[in-house]
């Protein structure tokens, strides 16, 4: 929403859209490091890429926006207790070494990826294929002058995203993970696109219509055939993914299992006479689900706030 914002304003000069940035920025600043950085990097490459500097000023009311609140964020005292601890502090020497190292975990991971996700770099291939199809015909108005600086300030985005937790030096959850892979694969995709702009428009090839035929026939369709054989070839990283899981949860019951289950717990929660709650345990069969399930130990943690969120005295499992 908030890099569109900035795309609307672009086109419609409507000062309207940049109130929604400062409001937008406000709040993702002050709600995550990993978004906060994303749009930021994206507003100032903006203000880069825009020729004309005095309309492109006005980007600093969001840019400085989502700063202030990143800045309130990082310090607020319950947020670095929770995040750092005591040692959680700014220091020049600690962000020299936080730079270095996330370049290197990135590096590192994108290699990772090409070891365990071998079909995401055919399905990068693929997007190659259609984008040169699509820029070859495209009446193009960016020059592409760029391409070197383009794609190290992509992986450099995409490396600023292993910042916060290599910085905090701390233990993350799953989350910063996903958001470190689909940044790999927007700027790997922006990175292909650029690439070919500027390699469409270094040879002239745009406005050949008998250049255009040839590669349809030699290089386009072959090149999608090849695409299809490595996908049969990697289709194990299909298991892998979340719509197979989905997809694989449901079909086998599992799904309509566990809401009979949770059903039936509810039945009992709901029930104001019931103050000690025996719940009948669910399917541990979660499949995509993040589900924390209450336990025999009445003391647990899940438990307890079960119990307070149903107003009961205890609750447990019968098993």
């Amino acid at each position: 929403l908030l890099i569109e914002f900035l795309l609307k304003y672009l086109r419609t000069d409507k000062f309207r859209y940049i109130i929604f940035s400062v409001f937008g920025m406000i709040a993702i600043g002050g709600s995550s490091y990993y978004s906060a950085f994303l749009v930021l990097f994206s507003y100032v490459l903006m203000f880069v890429i825009v020729k004309n500097k005095k309309r492109a000023g006005i980007f600093a009311f969001p840019i400085l926006a989502g700063i202030v609140a990143l800045y309130f964020q990082v310090t607020a005292p319950g947020n670095a207790a929770r995040v750092g601890g005591e040692q959680m502090g700014f220091s020049v020497g600690k962000a020299a070494f936080t730079i270095v190292e996330a370049l290197w975990q990135g590096a590192v991971n994108v290699v990772n990826y090409w070891r365990e996700t071998p079909l995401l770099f055919v399905l990068l291939f693929f997007v190659a294929i259609v984008a040169w199809e699509c820029l070859s015909e495209a009446n193009l108005k960016f020059e592409f002058k760029y391409p070197v600086l383009w794609v190290g300030y992509m992986f450099g985005v995409y490396a600023a995203m292993y910042a916060p937790e290599l910085y905090a030096a701390t233990e993350v959850s799953g989350g910063p993970g996903t958001v470190e892979y689909l940044t790999f694969i927007l700027t790997s995709v922006s990175s292909v696109i650029y690439v070919e702009g500027w390699i469409l428009r270094k040879l002239e090839l745009r406005h050949t219509l008998k250049r255009r035929e040839i590669y349809h026939k030699y290089i386009t369709v072959p090149a999608v055939f090849v695409c299809l054989v490595l996908c049969l070839v990697f289709r194990g990283n299909l298991k892998d993914s979340l719509f197979y899981s989905s997809y694989s949860y449901i079909a086998s019951g599992q799904a309509a299992d566990f809401k009979e289950q949770m059903e039936s717990q509810e039945r009992i929660l709901r029930d104001d006479s019931i103050k000690e709650a025996y719940l009948c345990p669910t399917n541990p069969e979660q499949g995509p689900l993040m589900h924390m399930p209450v336990i025999k130990n009445p003391e647990a943690f899940t438990n307890r706030v079960v119990g307070s969120f149903y107003g009961k005295d205890m609750v447990t499992t019968t098993e």
